[in-house]
């Protein structure tokens, strides 16, 4: 495992469980967040109860798989695929006058628009470089490499769970 791998494995798999976490903090919420992003879901509530654990759960199992060294690869494969996902619905769903607000990563929501796609777009570009990064970079580096990698990983997972935030003043 080299140091940018360990990096994007860090940066994602710490997005992934805030987003998790969050969700699962208020399920109601991010199922009728669901329903109103998705207009098959409208029709029928029961399907967004469903389809919202099961978001929480991809969620946690790909953080768990990025945790784990030896999954590591497949973690960050599942993190590209859910995120390509997330980055489909909402490109369909931006289209839409009234597609509801971003649960992503809590109760404060925003509008989706454009910047959450840029955002999913950062995450996939993270598990893409994770991904280049342990097929080109093996080995198991030095404590003190590791300590910093993981540091930049958390710090660009702040950078990417604040994403919203940080639009918003700079604009």
């Amino acid at each position: 495992m080299g140091y940018l791998e360990l990096a994007c494995r860090t940066a994602t798999l710490l997005v992934l469980l805030t987003a998790a976490v969050a969700k699962s903090r208020d399920l109601k919420g991010f199922a009728d967040s669901l329903r109103r992003l998705a207009p098959p879901l409208r029709g029928a509530p029961g399907a967004a109860r469903l389809l919202a654990p099961a978001v929480v759960l991809a969620e946690a199992g790909t953080a768990a798989a990025l945790a784990v060294p030896a999954a590591a690869t497949r973690g960050l494969l599942l993190a590209l695929a859910l995120e390509a996902g997330f980055a489909a619905v909402i490109a369909v769903a931006i289209r839409r006058p009234d597609t509801g607000t971003c649960r992503c990563f809590g109760t404060r929501g925003r509008p989706w628009s454009a910047r959450h796609l840029v955002r999913d777009g950062l995450l996939m570009a993270l598990a893409a470089t994770g991904l280049a990064a342990a097929r080109t970079h093996p080995g198991a580096g030095n404590l003190p490499g590791q300590a910093v990698a993981v540091a930049a990983g958390a710090f660009a997972a702040l950078l990417v769970v604040f994403f919203d935030d940080m639009v918003e003043v700079f604009s």
